[in-house]
């Protein structure tokens, strides 16, 4: 571990024993470690609920409330805080009985090496509560990210563009063409529209909803829209709508070519233009493919 850390590590010593509780005490102060003391496990116990540390080393035999009894008491309370049994008459069956209860490990008194038997297993006891704490920081932090995205997904299955729009193409696939236009109108949730196909290198407004057509003065040169990758083209124009001169228009390609057109009135101050922008476009690309299907070719030149 990098000594740079050893000052974050929080130690509980309790320990009935005055001088075994001091010789730890300013042992692991001197290497850097913050360290407190008890008497007896009660008191350990009352301290631990004031503040968790990081590592409780708690005497076997005391009065009161000894070891195991404390250990228990901690897994109830503070199940993270890591403990360390302490005796000087272990036996095989007591350092069973403390692992079997949660105990990090179990040393024996007295401590000869107290680098190797008290200072490492210290640490070694904090960095397994420090890696279970990061560990257990990142599952809540995946589980609400995850959270987060499944609630994403539902709002998204509930009324994305492109699941409305896959929803509105099945559904529609073996309605008759004049109900399925119908329904496309109610669908972009626009009051007036314009849906021009193309014949010959024209686009003519085909289809309208509140908007008169006027063919001759409203088609459009099919060479005005010549690159697949346009997505919107915002533009002014009177006449066209009754209540916008702002227009929106949609070119709509099929394998790389132009075969429609779609125009609705702007909405400039909707807050959620962007997403009802996305939404006409889905409609209009699927709408202009299942035309041009329904009249048997891809490039519909005779309208």
């Amino acid at each position: 571990m990098n000594p740079g850390w050893y000052p974050q590590i929080e130690v509980l010593v309790v320990e009935d024993d005055p001088f075994v509780r001091e010789s730890f005490q300013i042992y692991l102060q001197t290497e850097g470690f913050h360290v407190s003391t008890a008497r007896d496990g009660v008191e350990g116990l009352e301290k631990v609920r004031v503040k968790e540390p990081d590592v409780v080393i708690a005497d076997f035999r005391m009065p009161r409330m000894d070891g195991i009894g404390l250990l228990r008491a901690i897994k109830e309370h503070a199940p993270e805080v890591e403990v360390i049994i302490a005796s000087g008459s272990a036996t095989l069956e007591s350092a069973l009985d403390a692992m079997r209860l949660g105990a990090y490990s179990y040393i024996e008194k007295p401590v000869i090496d107290l680098d190797r038997d008290l200072k490492l297993v210290v640490t070694q006891a904090a960095e397994r509560r420090q890696l279970r704490s990061t560990n257990l920081r990142l599952q809540g932090d995946l589980q609400r990210t995850l959270h987060l995205l499944e609630e994403e997904k539902k709002k998204k299955s509930a009324g994305s563009p492109e699941s409305q729009a896959r929803t509105w193409l099945r559904t529609g696939a073996k309605t008759p063409l004049q109900r399925w236009r119908n329904s496309l109108f109610e669908e972009l949730q626009c009051e007036e529209l314009l849906f021009y196909l193309r014949k010959d290198q024209r686009l003519y407004p085909t289809y309208s909803r509140n908007s008169v057509i006027d063919s001759e003065l409203e088609s459009v040169a099919c060479a005005g829209f010549t690159d697949p990758g346009e997505t919107c083209r915002e533009v002014e124009r009177e006449g066209l709508f009754d209540h916008s001169n702002r227009i929106l228009l949609f070119p709509l390609f099929l394998f790389g070519r132009l075969e429609g057109l779609l125009a609705v009135p702007d909405r400039p101050e909707d807050p959620h233009r962007e997403s009802w922008k996305t939404q006409v476009r889905e409609f209009g690309d699927i709408a202009v493919a299942h035309i041009c299907a329904w009249a048997g070719t891809a490039s519909p030149t005779n309208g």
